[in-house]
Order: C-alpha cells, then structure tokens, then sequence
C-alpha cells in the first residue's frame, strides 16, 4: 500500500506499487515451491527412494530446484547419489550468473538434456543405472501427456531386473 500522505507524482507512485507486487508475488511463489519441494523430499524419502547410489532422473526440471532439494536431502543424511539428470525440452533461465555452464552443473555432479520427453532413451545413456543402481524418476511441472511419456521412458529402459513402483 502507498501512504497517501507522501506527495509521490502518480506516475512513480504506480512504479513503486507495481514493483513492491513483483517482489511479493516472488516471495510468495519461492514459498509456495519450497513447500512443494519439501512435500516430495519427505515423500520420496518415506518410500525409501533416496537410497546411497541411486540416480535421480527429473522430467520437466526447469530451473532444478526440485533436483536441488533431492541432493540436499541427500547430503544431510550422508548419502551420495550417483547422478542427477535432468531432463527439459527447452533452454532454462537459471537466474543465477554462472548456473547456465556445462561445467557449472557437472561439477553439482547433475546432467542437463535438452530433449523432448517422447524422444528421449535413457538406455542410451552411458552409466545411468549401470551396476543395479537404482533409477529414481521424479517430476513435479509436467503435465498428464508428459507423465505419460515419461513412464514409458522409464520402463522402455530396462535398467533392471525388476521394476519399483511407487505413487508419492
């Protein structure tokens, strides 16, 4: 809210509001996905997803902050994924100078692919699930088609013996 009381021309009392909206709404929005964030960490971890050499497969990973909070919850508890990939079908804005490298995200030890889901075959990937590992799929901002291809690209890639299923 403006304070009536200072004299503020209209045109930079509409700048100042705007501004203070945007960094709200941003507020908000951070809460609201680090709310999420922990919501499926806590889930995958109760189903016992977040085990020491597993690799973590996102779909629709956008800035990766759901990756993020996998590897945290990782480290806090003393394990070590064996890989992070993550998967988006366009360039990300990462917002954080430095984050857009190669080399920025394979020293997080985290893959990026630019590929559209239906395209893509995980068995075709060098070491992913290699030595029994475990292949966790995870998404949180893709859609039902998207859910869709994404479950048959698991399955089609018959990185083990048996298949783990779990809904969190």
């Amino acid at each position: 809210a403006i304070d009536a009381s200072v004299d503020v021309p209209s045109r930079e009392r509409h700048l100042v509001s705007t501004s203070t909206e945007n960094k709200l709404e941003r507020a908000f929005l951070h809460k609201r996905m680090s709310c999420q964030v922990s919501s499926l960490v806590s889930r995958a971890e109760g189903a016992g997803l977040l085990q020491d050499g597993a690799w973590f497969v996102e779909f629709g990973a956008g800035r990766g902050s759901l990756m993020t909070g996998f590897q945290d919850a990782m480290s806090c508890n003393g394990r070590t994924a064996a890989g992070h990939l993550l998967i988006d079908r366009d360039r990300v804005k990462d917002g954080l100078p430095g984050q857009s490298s190669k080399a920025f995200w394979e020293e997080q030890g985290r893959w990026r692919l630019m590929i559209v889901i239906a395209n893509l075959r995980l068995s075709g990937i060098t070491g992913l699930g290699s030595g029994g590992q475990r292949v966790v799929g995870i998404g949180k901002h893709v859609c039902g088609s998207a859910t869709d291809l994404a479950l048959r690209c698991l399955v089609n890639a018959n990185l083990s013996e048996s298949l783990y299923h779990h809904k969190i």
